[in-house]
């Protein structure tokens, strides 16, 4: 059954014709704010609008990259949020982040959980180019 079924398909395919494939175009990227790291990263940058998952540790670098990355956003004068999942981010540290036309906000939730909650609703809204959720 499963054989007529794969013929059947196979006909109908070759009825339609066969189209070569579509190429995807390249997602828009923000910059890390570092060329050298740009470079290395697919197609420039940090992807728009997909999540990035940076790992490594302690002491690696990980949020120095974060934080030029949010200040490249936030020159463009877009809005960025900063969830700290861990409670261990030093806020005055952040808050001199540069200057811009949108909100720089730092959200400190009681939990794991509630921070990934948090993440899902800001990224919902829309209003931010960039969510960070920093855990430790």
């Amino acid at each position: 059954m499963a054989t007529g079924a794969l013929e059947s398909l196979e006909r109908e395919i070759e009825r339609i014709g066969a189209r070569p494939p579509v190429a995807a175009p390249a997602p828009a990227v923000v910059s890390t704010g570092l060329p050298a790291l740009d470079d290395l990263l697919p197609h420039g940058g940090l992807p728009r609008g997909r999540i990035v998952e940076w790992t490594g540790p302690p002491s690696c670098g990980k949020s120095a990259v974060l934080r030029r990355s949010l200040e490249r956003l936030r020159q463009g004068g877009e809005s960025v949020a900063l969830i700290d999942g861990s409670g261990g981010l030093y806020a005055p540290d952040w808050l001199q982040l540069v200057p811009g036309e949108g909100e720089f906000w730092i959200v400190r939730p009681g939990s794991a959980g509630e921070a990934a909650w948090c993440a899902d609703l800001l990224l919902r809204s829309g209003a931010f180019g960039a969510v960070a959720l920093r855990v430790d």
